[in-house]
């Protein structure tokens, strides 16, 4: 069963998996140069940022959430799956899980060194790893956002209008009427 509460990391491609939907929140933000800001301290904004994914992802456990889902994009993906490993090392938050959604085996093969080494990481501590695909193809990235929502009642997002994989996933969600917690509206919004 995806995202079942075992412990036992799991390599499967995508037509293995029956999600608990209900439970299951994903995702989907911006790759580091897509930002208006550095993904690195001392930047204010990301400090604000992580802020923000950390109360909205500890909102969602509260609300009964126990399955994350992570597409493994450089940026907000990472940083957010990076965020469930480091809840699960607190009391009472052990029972959370992390499930990576990989487009294609090699997805990052060609990354720079510290996203490469962080998506490693990820997926060597994860709870599962999906992987969509096992090669690149031009609709990878659209299927693993597609099996995201499709498996999820809820979206953790960093979109603040630019085109791309970002804005395809929240289109995708609103389609399907799952919850979107867009993070750049709640910070645009504290700010006003």
């Amino acid at each position: 069963m995806f995202l079942e509460a075992s412990k036992k990391r799991s390599h499967i491609i995508v037509e293995n998996c029956a999600a608990e939907k209900e439970t299951t929140c994903c995702f989907s933000g911006y790759r580091p140069e897509k930002f208006a800001f550095p993904l690195k301290a001392p930047s204010r904004e990301y400090s604000i940022l992580l802020g923000y994914i950390n109360i909205y992802i500890l909102f969602s456990i509260e609300k009964g959430y126990t399955a994350f889902l992570c597409g493994m994009a450089q940026g907000f993906d990472i940083i957010c799956g990076e965020t469930i490993l480091r809840l699960k090392k607190h009391p009472g938050y052990e029972h959370i899980r992390l499930s990576c959604a990989v487009p294609y085996r090699d997805h990052s093969k060609r990354w720079d060194g510290i996203w490469q080494l962080r998506h490693q990481k990820l997926a060597g501590l994860a709870d599962q790893v999906i992987y969509v695909s096992e090669d690149y193809s031009r609709e990878c990235f659209h299927v693993r956002n597609r099996f995201m929502a499709d498996h999820a009642s809820r979206l953790i997002c960093y979109h603040d209008g630019q085109s791309g994989g970002t804005a395809y996933t929240v289109d995708y969600c609103r389609k399907k009427g799952i919850e979107i917690i867009n993070l750049a509206e709640k910070i645009k919004a504290a700010r006003q």
